[in-house]
C-alpha cells in the first residue's frame, strides 16, 4: 500500500455516461532545486476523517493523506486541470468537475440514507 502526503489537493469528479469516479488530484512543491510534481490517484473509495486531515482510500490500494488546511490547487495542478478541460470539450461524454470535500461528503450522506 502506497501513502502519499500532498502539499495542496483538490477531489475531482470525472462523469462519463456510464460512471463517476472521484479522484484526488495532489500536488506537491519541489522547493529549491526540484520542480513541482502532482499525481492523480485511482479513485476514492473510502473517506476517514480525523482532526487535521483525511484519509481518502483508493481502489489501488493506495492511501492519500491530505490536511484539511490544504484544499486548493497550485499553479501546476490548476494548470493539469484546465488542461483537461480543455480537452474534454473535444469529448462531451466526459466531464470533469473539482469539488469540494463538503460537497463529497454532504452527497455521499445523501446516497447512504
Amino acid at each position: 500500500m502506497s501513502q502519499y502526503i500532498p502539499d495542496v489537493w483538490v477531489i475531482v469528479r470525472f462523469t462519463t455516461t456510464e460512471e463517476t469516479i472521484n479522484k484526488i488530484l495532489a500536488g506537491w512543491y519541489g522547493g529549491f532545486g526540484d520542480s513541482n510534481s502532482w499525481k492523480l490517484s485511482s479513485g476514492i473509495e473510502q473517506i476517514e476523517e480525523h482532526d487535521n486531515r483525511y484519509e481518502f482510500h483508493n481502489c489501488s490500494g493506495s492511501v492519500y493523506i491530505c490536511n484539511k488546511e490544504t484544499e486548493r490547487t497550485s499553479a501546476l495542478t490548476a494548470s493539469i486541470f484546465a488542461g483537461w478541460e480543455k480537452e474534454m470539450k473535444k469529448q462531451p461524454e466526459i466531464k470533469a468537475e473539482i469539488i469540494s470535500i463538503k460537497e463529497l461528503r454532504k452527497q455521499n450522506d445523501q446516497t447512504s440514507h
